[in-house]
């Protein structure tokens, strides 16, 4: 049975509809003592929280897909879940990485990571459920929050867990298969992850429109694949640092290989 990715994604997107429901904000952590620890702003633990509010929803969706859903045995251990077929659970997975970042202001531009491009991408079972040839599609679920300027770091009883103020406000989000919306950059830094599209717009996500989204999943495996290290950019051994570069670099080693990726950013590109 063949899963279709495009029903996967709006059935995520129809289960994600009630995390902008005021009523199911998150605001802390309940313990048996009848007290709510509010969570604060730290980006790791509300990024976390994320997951674990996304997790049921995936449920809900493989059941109704009739599909298992598998979660990574370790934080580091790529990817957060994934889903697969009963009957043949180590091929044609489908990969979901859950992704969260903040607004820094109304019009500032955002961005997400996706991973390292040293790892699983050039050694198939490194840091990775199984082997990297068992997934088909790998989609990212990206949420953006505002943080609230006016949270205050609180234990309260849990019968006023109504009138705790939210770590986080205006929560958006999006499904994307992760190569649509690459970017040419690796993100946070001088670091080996491969870095998102930066927009200000939310429907550049949504709609899934990064430079690898039409010419193909196979030219964004082999653009990071390839695309040097921190250390080989540190001592200036670098092939290229973008797509323009890339295409010089291919049309070296494989002529015919490099002018078909050309033709491709160039339709693109129109």
């Amino acid at each position: 049975m063949d899963i279709d990715i495009n029903v996967v994604k709006s059935e995520i997107l129809k289960e994600l509809i009630d995390l902008k429901d005021p009523k199911k904000e998150i605001v802390g952590f309940a313990g048996k003592d009848k007290k709510v620890y509010t969570v604060g702003s730290d980006s790791k633990i509300i990024g976390r929280l994320f997951e674990v509010l996304t997790q049921p929803k995936l449920e809900k969706v493989a059941k109704k897909l009739h599909l298992n859903l598998n979660e990574s045995p370790k934080q580091t251990i790529y990817p957060d879940f994934w889903l697969s077929n009963p009957n043949n659970p180590d091929r044609n997975r489908i990969a979901i990485d859950i992704k969260t970042t903040y607004r820094h202001g109304k019009k500032s531009k955002f961005g997400f990571t996706l991973g390292s491009y040293t790892s699983f991408l050039r050694n198939g079972t490194k840091n990775i459920a199984g082997s990297y040839d068992m997934y088909s599609t790998h989609l990212i679920i990206g949420f953006i929050y505002t943080r609230n300027v006016n949270y205050v770091t609180e234990v309260i009883p849990f019968s006023e867990v109504e009138s705790a103020t939210p770590a986080v406000l205006d929560i958006d989000y999006f499904v994307a298969e992760k190569y649509k919306i690459s970017g040419e950059k690796p993100g946070s830094g001088n670091t080996a992850n491969i870095g998102t599209i930066s927009s200000e717009n939310m429907l550049d996500f949504s709609g899934e429109r990064g430079p690898f989204a039409t010419i193909g999943n196979n030219i964004f495996e082999d653009y990071w694949r390839n695309y040097p290290t921190p250390s080989e950019r540190a001592n200036n051994k670098e092939k290229y640092t973008d797509l323009e570069g890339y295409i010089k670099w291919k049309k070296n080693i494989d002529p015919q290989k490099g002018e078909e990726i050309e033709r491709l950013m160039k339709k693109f590109n129109n």
